[in-house]
């Protein structure tokens, strides 16, 4: 794991609240009142990111005035020129199943299937972004790019094999669709990360049109919505590592 990541996954709910528990335990030793507050807050903040209405409220926020579907024809008055399919993860397996590493985690084969379908509605090229995910692993994007031939038949234009974030997805993906002559593109991602994707595309200075994947609600809420769950938890890290990189980007871009 980068640093960068490693900091990123302390920021980040069930993990971020493990040291507000433990110093609210400590502090209880000389300060019984304000340490016995502090170890509660953290229990139940650890409570509220563990039932599913908790991530369901905060991806669905994201996901606000998000397009419902992915769009069959370009938008008008616009001429849309590629497919920009953004890498999530990589597939953490060792050798021996059916499919074996190298290869797409299940976040980025969703993405994948999404852009052949917007392919296949569209006829327009394919770019795949996503560099190392893991040391000693190739490019994900050269993994997208193998699955899309040997799966589906199709053949990547462009395989951009660099970024490391979504920040530079959209600049290295920019800069290569540019030397094509290609200034506005779909992009395809899941719609609670399409707000971050498009905010960094817009700054790397290539209109696009937003092409989620699937999108998480709307949904009723029901009394499994407030029962806890460890799936809960992973949702809640997925959302509040949105949330953080949108208040990233606010505070280091101006956004």
């Amino acid at each position: 794991m980068s640093l960068a990541a490693l900091q990123t996954a302390l920021l980040e709910p069930p993990v971020n609240l493990l040291p507000v528990i433990a110093a609210g335990l400590l502090l209880m030793r000389h300060h019984r009142r304000i340490g016995g507050w502090l170890a509660a807050l953290g229990f139940l903040a650890l409570l509220a990111f563990s039932l599913p209405a908790t991530p369901w409220l905060l991806l669905t926020a994201l996901e606000r005035d998000i397009a419902l579907a992915p769009p069959s024809a370009p938008a008008p008055n616009a001429i849309v020129g590629a497919i920009v399919v953004l890498s999530a993860e990589d597939l953490r397996a060792v050798p021996g199943g059916i499919i074996g590493p190298p290869d797409i985690g299940a976040l980025t084969l969703q993405r994948l299937r999404a852009g052949v379908v917007l392919h296949r509605r569209t006829g327009l090229p394919l770019l795949v972004s996503g560099g190392v995910v893991r040391r000693d692993n190739p490019p994900i994007a050269q993994a997208m790019a193998r699955v899309l031939a040997e799966e589906y038949g199709i053949t990547a234009r462009w395989v951009e094999d660099r970024s490391r974030t979504t920040w530079e997805n959209a600049v290295f993906s920019a800069a290569l669709l540019r030397q094509d002559g290609i200034d506005r593109s779909y992009v395809v991602t899941h719609g609670w990360h399409m707000r971050r994707g498009l905010l960094a595309f817009r700054r790397a200075g290539l209109a696009s049109v937003a092409a989620p994947a699937h999108l998480t609600g709307p949904a009723a809420l029901d009394i499994a919505s407030f029962v806890p769950s460890a799936h809960a938890w992973a949702d809640s890290r997925l959302a509040m590592h949105e949330w953080i990189g949108l208040a990233w980007y606010a505070l280091r871009h101006g956004d």
